[in-house]
């Protein structure tokens, strides 16, 4: 499954987002994860990659403390969803919070994930990595 594309959204009252139908298909039938994600975004996984995910975690050496850290920050916000009868899902607020969500939202596709950024994070991101995105292409010879 590849997810592509930025996708504005908005939270409505309730603290709802509704998906974008082309995304929203893709998902079709599937649970998927939320968690908290790198760059003060959510990632969101489809069952299948999650548990890809997961399976790579299961190797993890519980005596080091980086990767500790790393599992106990993926793993202590994650939440099980899928879409309700309108295609929206409910984040919890302590991600809204770490994500510092406000009404304005960005879905963007990330290959086999996607993120949910506050648009205004999402801007600032954008705008600070453009300096740089020449340099990083090249050190992944892309």
């Amino acid at each position: 499954m590849l997810f592509m594309g930025e996708y504005n959204c908005k939270i409505d009252s309730k603290g709802r987002i509704t998906f974008p139908a082309k995304l929203r298909e893709q998902l079709e039938g599937q649970n998927f994860v939320i968690t908290r994600g790198l760059d003060k975004c959510i990632d969101l996984f489809p069952m299948d990659k999650w548990n890809e995910k997961m399976k790579k975690l299961e190797n993890i050496k519980t005596t080091d403390i980086k990767q500790r850290t790393y599992v106990r920050f993926l793993l202590s916000a994650a939440t099980e969803l899928d879409f309700d009868a309108q295609g929206r899902i409910n984040i919890p607020q302590s991600l809204k919070t770490y994500s510092e969500l406000e009404k304005e939202v960005v879905v963007i596709g990330q290959n086999g994930r996607m993120e949910i950024w506050s648009k205004s994070r999402w801007d600032s991101f954008m705008s600070d990595s453009l300096e740089n995105i020449a340099d990083i292409a090249q050190e992944l010879d892309l």
